[in-house]
């Protein structure tokens, strides 16, 4: 059956996909792409510590990615997202949310400007069609933006040793590339004048180093980058990079299924942009501003092995509900289930014993 599955899904696949295969991976569905839940040839264990101690290759291939270019281009930025870029500057790249009209989250991005254009990159490939949809509405206002996907792909190399490995790989390296938080456009040297798009992140609980590159050359680029570390960087799987960005407090790691805004995030929106009202979702988030009590984020854990969790609810002891799960997954070293939830103000404020299906005791982290 999962072979039958997989071959209606062919369009699905990340550029990854057969080395996937070749390490027996057990897949799932993220962002509509199969991406590898866990390998049957290696351990969970093994793989967070070989990300903790020396250095990992993940697949983003279920990741989003545009080029915004125009002279209204940062106008278009500043109203699509939460945050204020009255200015980008080059090799500098920012985080932001980008909302709904209601004020509820769609996804985290990452924006980066080159001299003429910014690229934009969502933990969701799917948000690439919300862009091309605000674009729409944006330029019937007369303004000039455009948006273009780009034929390339994303990994990420993330570990201790991932900026020496990456440094190794490059033909040219700038000085303060990889001495602060940049991004910037380099080639590798196995690769004739091909053009790399790298970025530093911190979404694990070891920074490391996002790669754009063209899809038809992303698998040779894991291939060059496991040579270069003479094999110590391997890819590894979903699950691992989920304990890594829970662990670095990274809250949406998959698709959000409730609604959530800023402020239970605790986003912090600046002066100026409560002042304005021309970005998407600002009316309501204002209106959100006023209310009391909010239902906050808080990290959890659970004594053992918990599984399919994703979206489910969390109770008091009177069996009311007391908030919902967004992101869970099993840490074999802690022996825990670790992740994030919105809980409901007052458990925060007068905590409370609160519970999961089957009466299971869940701990709240502060």
């Amino acid at each position: 059956m999962a072979g039958r599955l997989i071959k209606r899904f062919v369009s699905l696949k990340t550029p990854l996909y057969d080395m996937h295969l070749l390490k027996e991976a057990r897949f799932e569905t993220k962002n509509d792409y199969w991406m590898p839940r866990f390998y049957n040839s290696t351990q969970i264990d093994d793989e967070y510590l070989s990300c903790v101690n020396n250095s990992v290759i993940y697949d983003q291939g279920a990741m989003g990615q545009v080029v915004i270019s125009g002279k209204d281009r940062l106008e278009f930025i500043n109203h699509i997202s939460v945050s204020d870029f009255s200015s980008l500057y080059p090799g500098c790249p920012s985080h932001s949310l980008l909302l709904n009209d209601n004020g509820h989250i769609l996804d985290r991005i990452i924006i980066a400007q080159n001299d003429d254009s910014s690229r934009i990159i969502s933990f969701n490939k799917n948000t690439e069609k919300y862009i091309y949809k605000c674009r729409e509405d944006f330029i019937k206002k007369g303004k000039n933006v455009e948006v273009e996907t780009l034929a390339e792909s994303l990994i990420s190399i993330q570990g201790p040793k991932s900026k020496t490995f990456l440094g190794s790989a490059l033909r040219h390296i700038r000085p303060y590339s990889f001495s602060s938080k940049h991004c910037f456009l380099t080639a590798f040297k196995a690769f004739n004048n091909e053009w790399a798009f790298i970025t530093w992140l911190d979404f694990s609980r070891h920074s490391g180093f996002l790669i754009s590159m063209k899809t038809e050359k992303i698998p040779m680029l894991v291939d060059f980058l496991q040579i270069i570390s003479k094999k110590q960087a391997q890819i590894a799987s979903l699950e691992t990079q989920r304990i890594m960005r829970i662990e670095a407090g990274f809250w949406n790691e998959e698709e959000l299924i409730v609604p959530i805004n800023p402020i239970e995030v605790n986003w912090k929106l600046t002066e100026e942009k409560l002042k304005s009202t021309s970005w998407i979702g600002a009316e309501a988030v204002k209106q959100l501003l006023l209310k009391e009590n909010h239902d906050k984020l808080v990290k959890f854990e659970i004594n053992g092995s918990h599984h399919g969790l994703h979206g489910s609810n969390i109770f008091d002891g009177f069996k009311r509900q007391a908030g919902t799960i967004l992101s869970i997954v099993y840490h074999p070293i802690q022996k825990k289930t670790i992740g994030f939830c919105i809980i409901k103000q007052k458990y925060i404020t007068e905590p409370k014993k609160l519970y999961i299906v089957g009466e299971v005791p869940l701990n709240i982290i502060m």
